[in-house]
């Protein structure tokens, strides 16, 4: 499963991303920069294969160290085959931040 990081405001931001599996293994951690929204509204970054297994999954999403979220759920075998969702970590242009999953389409 992928993780999108989207930024829909007008400048970069400096984003920590760290995903725990069943509440104590870090299974992915990193640091990356993310420019300002492009022409088209936003500018996204894919993390790809970030949830290769079933299990409990927390994501947890820091930006510029000041704001953060997390979301915490259950992956089964068969999303992890499918790719049937996917998590998305959204900035705004007040740089809140928020975590979800959503559906692939």
């Amino acid at each position: 499963m992928d993780l999108r990081i989207d930024n829909f405001g007008n400048e970069s931001h400096d984003v920590s991303v760290r995903i725990i599996k069943n509440g104590s293994t870090v299974t992915y951690k990193n640091n990356l920069t993310i420019e300002p929204a492009g022409s088209d509204g936003y500018t996204r970054l894919v993390l790809e294969d970030v949830i290769d297994a079933p299990g409990e999954y927390e994501i947890r999403a820091t930006v510029d160290g000041k704001y953060s979220d997390s979301v915490t759920w259950t992956i089964g075998e068969r999303y992890t085959e499918t790719a049937s969702e996917q998590w998305e970590i959204n900035l705004d242009w007040q740089e809140a931040i928020v975590v979800k999953r959503v559906a692939n389409m």
